[in-house]
């Protein structure tokens, strides 16, 4: 393989990319501008084919932060501070083990559940949540209860994440953490 055809591969590889995560996706015809027209529509399209191909179209699945996204948007959840806790906790949860454990929608239910909770400090995980999640509570408790007793034990990941969380821009989210990992009550949550 030559440089340019590991170059048409990275650009194709671009091109696949940003039509799978991104809200408007670049054309054929802005990476042609971008590659200064060095690759043509069809070169990329083939190579777009042979790449899916090798993979077997496997390209991704949703993330932690995909289902908390999902979650909090669907429940018309509109606390700034409710939203970045949320990510806060999830991005604490893939430092974990817990990403071992459980599967990601159920460790965004978990982080949601918990942000909710820290900030509304009940009903947490009202029926709307549930039916969306296809979660309960009690369903999910486990998660949450090892996510919290995590909080307690901080560690350098919590202070690197803390550091990024703590900013006027992100609501201070981490401060509404506390001791979220003594006073968790499952039934208060429901």
């Amino acid at each position: 393989m030559n440089e340019d055809e590991l170059q048409l591969i990275a650009a194709t590889c671009l091109y696949l990319a940003s039509k799978l995560v991104d809200d408007k996706p670049f054309s054929l015809f802005q990476l042609h501008l971008c590659g200064d027209r060095t690759y043509t529509n069809e070169e990329i399209l083939y190579f777009e084919t042979k790449i899916l191909n090798s993979i077997h179209w496997y390209l991704s699945t949703p993330t932690i932060h995909d289902f908390v996204s999902i979650y909090l948007e669907s429940t018309r959840e509109m606390n700034r501070k409710c939203f970045w806790l949320s990510h806060c906790l999830a991005e604490y949860a893939l430092q974990l083990s817990l990403c071992l454990n459980y599967s990601p929608s159920t460790i965004a239910a978990s982080a949601v559940a918990l942000s909710r909770y820290a900030i509304y400090n009940n009903k947490s995980f009202p029926e709307d949540l549930s039916k969306l999640t296809g979660y309960s509570i009690m369903s999910i408790g486990p998660c949450i209860i090892d996510l919290s007793t995590s909080l307690g034990q901080q560690s350098s990941i919590f202070y690197a994440i803390w550091n990024r969380y703590n900013k006027t821009s992100r609501c201070h989210a981490i401060s509404k953490i506390g001791d979220l990992s003594v006073r968790v009550d499952l039934e208060k949550m429901k």
